[in-house]
């Protein structure tokens, strides 16, 4: 898969994780090498599909199909060197650093965990939001094993460095490219640009996501909606395209009555090459490119 390259050393993994910061795996630490067995690692993205029942002669028909995120299995083995294996002391300090990392991802909070690893050609990727999936076993050996399932709900890899902030301007289409392999589910951040909010109120707003004759648009009404408002002065409504919300200043109140549902999408960022414009006023977009 074009996400992951050989999960054997030199190829370094990053883990981040609220319990120890950071761990990596297939290099040499302090406390030895934890190293990815290949043939035990994967990552894995599967499709859940729902039916319909109609009144035809071969029954039912599938009609609806999407990804329901990652899947990433690994088996560590664990070394002191390239050439010892970990034993007594060093062995129980290597298992309770990789038993607390894992743990501390069951219930992690935002950007707290991610694997991170570099591809050929030098670009990073990660899986965002990290969760521990399936509980850690250890296996004795020579060397000693430790399997474990990581999980991610966006079902996609994607850049380790979030690329700086598009800035849109009001009625100006800007073109983006997704260098990667599936489609990325941005964060719209209206009524800001360049990181600096607007000091004018919005009372309506539409974002348009257009690929040749492909196009989705989000539509804001504010009070123009029943429990709609506008968004005021100095403040900005953020869309996270991949929870479906809108949300004033990213964390403050619900913005979502004020979204025409009916003429309404929540875009994602096809591959290749694409155009985002925003009538309105301005807007700042984080997004990157995503390997699945």
């Amino acid at each position: 898969m074009a996400a992951v390259p050989d999960w054997g050393a030199p190829t370094q993994f990053d883990l981040t994780n609220p319990y120890n910061t950071s761990m990596s795996f297939n290099v040499q630490t302090a406390s030895g090498i934890y190293l990815f067995d290949p043939a035990g690692c994967s990552l894995d993205f599967t499709i859940r599909s729902t039916t319909d029942n109609v009144p035809q002669s071969d029954g039912s028909i599938l009609h609806t199909r999407f990804l329901t995120g990652a899947n990433m299995p690994l088996t560590v083995q664990l070394w002191q060197d390239l050439d010892t294996v970990a034993c007594d002391s060093l062995l129980r300090e290597m298992l309770d650093n990789l038993s607390g990392a894992l743990r501390s991802l069951i219930n992690a909070g935002d950007n707290e965990g991610r694997i991170a690893w570099e591809v050929d050609g030098g670009n990073e990727r990660i899986l965002d939001d990290a969760r521990l999936l399936v509980y850690p076993t250890y296996q004795e050996g020579s060397p000693g094993v430790v399997t474990f399932t990581l999980d991610s709900k966006y079902p996609y890899a994607q850049n380790l460095s979030e690329a700086t902030p598009s800035a849109v301007s009001d009625g100006v289409p800007q073109t983006l490219v997704n260098t990667g392999t599936a489609a990325y589910f941005p964060v719209f951040k209206v009524n800001q640009i360049g990181g600096v909010v607007a000091a004018t109120p919005v009372t309506q707003f539409t974002i348009t996501v257009t690929q040749g004759t492909d196009v989705v648009q989000f539509v804001y009404l504010g009070n123009a909606l029943p429990g709609g408002v506008s968004i005021a002065a100095s403040h900005f409504a953020e869309i996270n395209c991949f929870n479906n919300t809108i949300y004033k200043d990213g964390d403050s109140s619900n913005l979502k009555a004020g979204v025409d549902e009916l003429n309404s999408e929540y875009p994602s960022f096809p591959t290749g090459t694409f155009d985002v414009q925003i009538d309105g006023c301005d807007m700042d977009v984080l997004w990157t490119s995503a390997w699945g």
